[in-house]
């Protein structure tokens, strides 16, 4: 079972590259985000600060809730998932570059989401949510190792926590 890279969780910036994986997606990176604001009821947040403030029931089993879910829709920039009790979505591309990286996920039973989000914000890429409480728990490795850092990209690598800071 995979957890969450602490260096992100504690860090709360940069991403995780390839943190996740879907059968029919491939690898999806956990970007920080951010978590939104409480008069929108967060629906203005994207990537893990979202899921870490509004959805945190997901977060000590999320490659699991990934593993368990099928492509319910897709278009060119993202790809809704769906299992019988949970529910994500998945951008496929930051500021119109190819990227796959988690908006949000969450558990349906969860009455405060409502039915037709969109998921974070347009085009220029959404950010995650809040931490779990006890970010201890988490058991999935920084990255694996897998980190990748674009040519010409003034982005900051940090090799001992593997991640890239925005």
């Amino acid at each position: 079972m995979y957890g969450i890279p602490l260096p992100l969780l504690k860090v709360k910036e940069g991403e995780a590259v390839a943190a996740l994986h879907h059968q029919d997606i491939g690898d999806i990176d956990l970007v920080w985000g951010k978590e939104g604001t409480p008069e929108k009821d967060y629906e203005d947040g994207y990537g893990l600060a979202k899921i870490v403030k509004k959805h945190p029931e997901v977060l000590d089993r999320l490659q699991e809730v990934i593993d368990g879910m099928e492509i319910k829709s897709k278009s060119a920039n993202r790809a809704i998932l769906e299992s019988l009790d949970h529910k994500a979505a998945v951008r496929l591309d930051w500021d119109g570059k190819k990227k796959h990286w988690l908006v949000s996920a969450y558990k349906k039973t969860d009455t405060s989401h409502t039915e037709g989000s969109t998921y974070g914000s347009g085009s220029k890429g959404g950010k995650p949510t809040p931490l779990p409480q006890d970010v201890s728990k988490s058991n999935i490795p920084p990255s694996g190792g897998k980190v990748k850092r674009p040519a010409g990209s003034d982005r900051r690598y940090d090799p001992e926590t593997h991640l890239r800071r925005r």
